[in-house]
């Protein structure tokens, strides 16, 4: 903004008719060379000026202060959006990974049950010295895929980070 107001050409300074009528003057007693007069015209002329100028030059500073005053309002207002804004994503995310965690945790706990459960129902069983096995202890087909007891090797996976 600031080098805004140092580039724009500020609006012309409008007289009064009587600033106006003064300055007519002067040109044209120096034009009939009546010098004399003209310098009197020029005091008068610099003492109606002066203070018109100074309140020229006030009500200008006073524009560029409310426009500065609006940018550093409008950029106050950015400034509390953006914070917001943070702290909402800051919020979200946080959120989102303790939701994401509390799922790791219990998913943890069920197969570590899920194992120790495996693991009790295993150690009950009593060894058959039989050539043919009964059913309860021969292991179905596809049971290393699909048994409680992988949740083990699932368990110790999901610690080291990998996905399973």
């Amino acid at each position: 903004l600031d080098h805004a107001i140092l580039v724009a050409v500020p609006p012309l300074q409008r007289h009064s008719c009587r600033v106006l009528e003064l300055r007519r003057a002067e040109t044209s007693l120096a034009a009939m060379k009546q010098y004399d007069d003209a310098k009197n015209v020029r005091r008068m002329l610099d003492k109606i000026e002066g203070p018109a100028r100074r309140k020229y030059d006030a009500m200008m500073a006073a524009r560029f202060d409310v426009a500065h005053e609006k940018l550093r309002l409008k950029h106050k207002e950015q400034q509390a959006r953006q914070h917001e804004h943070i702290g909402t994503i800051k919020w979200s995310s946080k959120r989102r990974a303790e939701k994401h965690a509390s799922i790791q945790r219990q998913k943890c706990a069920n197969l570590d049950l899920d194992m120790r459960q495996a693991n009790a129902f295993d150690s009950c069983k009593s060894p058959e010295l039989v050539v043919h096995p009964s059913a309860r202890h021969q292991r179905r087909r596809g049971f290393d895929a699909t048994a409680s007891q992988l949740n083990g090797r699932k368990l110790l996976d999901s610690i080291r980070g990998k996905r399973t």
